[in-house]
């Protein structure tokens, strides 16, 4: 009997495996990829304020520190693999 259980299970198992198994192939749709959110147009420069606060002892002190972050769009470059 534990035998024919184990027979039948197995067979279910197998036949879920092959059944799951199927070539799907998707187009993407490159208005969704989202090239808009990080531009790289060369020659594209942008400049952002940076604002870093740092809490000490447990709190009762701060330090804040403000910076700028220049971001530059350069020429691209061809490594040795040509990619």
């Amino acid at each position: 009997m534990a035998y024919r259980i184990l027979t039948i299970t197995l067979l279910l198992v197998l036949i879920m495996l092959a059944a799951s198994c199927k070539k799907e192939t998707e187009t993407l749709d490159e208005a969704r990829m989202m090239y808009h959110y990080f531009p790289v147009e060369t020659g594209r420069e942008r400049v952002y304020q940076s604002d870093s606060i740092i809490y000490l002892a447990g709190g009762t002190r701060r330090d804040t520190f403000t910076s700028f972050i220049k971001e530059r769009v350069g020429d691209y470059y061809i490594d040795n693999e040509g990619s």
